[in-house]
């Protein structure tokens, strides 16, 4: 039996990455307020009822590749449950930063957007918020010791205030950085909390 993916779902997921391509270009153009749902269907040649069928809000597919992302990086976190804790999102955080490197030009693009609107910085930051409670409870429950969740909270938060630092510096420097090589000696100080 095949894997691939039937005519109809690759329509879906072609669809759904025009309608996320349009998006973004418009809103980076102009701004995400003077950008409409008609106007996003219609760069991505399908109907508004598509887009709605596709994404409840004009927030959600600008949203789409950090909720992939959180997606990815939890299923990178949760891979093994025989690896230590922090062994574990150092393997999750070097697959994010190199989502980073490869796909540099639009998440520069989507950060400019973000910030450029409070909408959009919000929904962002609800992202990050659910990074920590993936983190918080992949410590908490791969650790050999029973950490607390309090402490386990606290590396989470730590944790994703580090890669936030980094990413921000990646930005500075037009994507030229190492996400994982910046962040990793601050994540090893706060190890110590779940170690």
């Amino acid at each position: 039996m095949s894997d691939a993916p039937s005519l109809r779902e690759r329509k879906k997921l072609e669809a759904r990455q025009a309608l996320c391509q349009a998006a973004l270009e418009l809103a980076a153009a102009r701004g995400f307020d003077a950008v409409s749902v008609e106007e996003i269907a219609e760069r991505a040649g399908v109907s508004r009822r598509t887009f709605f069928r596709t994404f409840a809000t004009k927030e959600a597919v600008l949203m789409e590749r950090r909720h992939a992302q959180l997606a990815a990086f939890k299923s990178a976190l949760m891979a093994d449950n025989e690896v230590p804790p922090f062994t574990a999102i150092e393997q999750a955080l070097t697959a994010l930063g190199a989502e980073y490197q490869r796909d540099s030009a639009r998440i520069l693009r989507e950060r400019a957007l973000f910030a450029s609107s409070p909408q959009l910085s919000a929904h962002d930051q609800q992202v990050d918020r659910a990074f920590e409670q993936v983190i918080a409870e992949a410590v908490a429950k791969r650790s050999k010791r029973a950490v607390e969740r309090r402490q386990a909270n606290y590396f989470a938060a730590a944790a994703v205030g580090v890669l936030r630092v980094a990413i921000d510096e990646w930005a500075a420097a037009n994507g030229k950085v190492d996400i994982a090589k910046v962040a990793r000696p601050a994540l090893k100080l706060l190890s110590r909390l779940v170690a």
